[in-house]
């Protein structure tokens, strides 16, 4: 066969190749992103950032996008979330997002649908001689301060104390946390309201109950059943009427010549409670004086040594 007749020959055979190559890597690259019925995901997905960081800026990754579709009323339009790391000005310190954003075609709104426990893990496991707290979740708002956006969040943790060894305490901790320092700022939590999360306010329905959290005082209420424990479960409520909660509480001493003093279990008390008392078998007159910790009775007798049943209530908001 001449030369003339055989390199249209192989030009015709190189290209027909091509074109099958570039026809299989088609229909690999449909069944990837097009998701096919059989689709075909390679072991590891890359997704590097969009550039590279300078000493002025830091660069965001590319992102990897999830398309649905649904009816507007008019027409058909895309339903689009994504996801990508956002490296903060601050990220080397503060540290990066891994944001998951929804596109704004329904109003913004949108679920992340978790069907399983979701865990916020520590940053380690414990050591011989390091126990660790928990990573923070956090419920993040935005509000302008006069001059640009800042953020107002609501952080829970689980803190482990003490730093090293067992048995621990597990604390869950829940807190406003202000970035941007907000001297002027409040917060409260909110239990039992009704209604939709709107984009502005709070949910129409009001609370059952609200705990106020900022501004502090520096003071801790504990909660906590008496000492010994209870005999068996207790309802309280709470009186209908304004001011602070009715607090009372009994306490005994024996008299020593005709005094006694008794420091209360709990405390101090602030202003100290008024307190009456009476003895148990003996009809003397006694005379009560309390302070934020102690309560001291005297009788009318500097001889007498029977028990008094001594009787305490909050004077004001202890």
């Amino acid at each position: 066969m001449s030369r003339e007749r055989i390199i249209p020959r192989l030009f015709a055979i190189y290209f027909l190749c091509v074109f099958v190559a570039l026809a299989s890597m088609q229909r690999t690259h449909a069944q990837i992103v097009s998701g096919g019925s059989t689709p075909i995901v390679p072991s590891q997905i890359t997704i590097p950032a969009v550039c590279t960081a300078t000493s002025s800026a830091n660069c965001n990754s590319g992102m990897a996008q999830w398309f649905g579709s649904l009816w507007n009323g008019t027409q058909a339009v895309n339903d689009q979330w994504w996801i990508q790391v956002f490296e903060n000005s601050c990220a080397l310190t503060c540290g990066s997002d891994f944001e998951i954003n929804h596109s704004g075609v329904s109003g913004g709104s949108g679920r992340f649908h978790v069907n399983s426990d979701f865990i916020v893990g520590p940053p380690a496991d414990a050591t011989a001689s390091q126990n660790d707290n928990s990573f923070a979740w956090d419920a993040e708002g935005s509000y302008w301060d006069g001059t640009k956006a800042q953020n107002d969040i609501w952080e829970q943790t689980v803190g482990t104390t003490p730093a090293s060894g067992s048995p621990v305490n597990a604390r869950l901790n829940i807190y406003p946390v202000f970035p941007s320092p907000c001297a002027s700022c409040t917060a409260d939590v909110a239990l039992g309201a009704f209604g939709t999360n709107p984009q502005q306010g709070n949910p129409a329905g009001p609370p059952m109950f609200d705990f106020i959290v900022l501004p502090r005082d520096g003071h801790t209420a504990t909660f906590t059943h008496p000492p010994g424990g209870m005999a068996g479960d207790q309802k309280y409520w709470v009186a209908n009427v304004t001011g602070p909660l009715g607090i009372s509480w009994r306490q005994i001493c024996t008299l020593s010549a005709g005094t006694c003093t008794v420091t209360f279990s709990q405390g101090p008390y602030f202003p100290a409670p008024i307190c009456t008392a009476n003895g148990e078998t003996v009809a003397n007159a006694m005379a009560v004086a309390s302070t934020t910790t102690t309560v001291t009775i005297t009788s009318a007798s500097n001889t007498d040594t029977q028990v008094v049943n001594i009787f305490c209530g909050e004077n004001g908001e202890n």
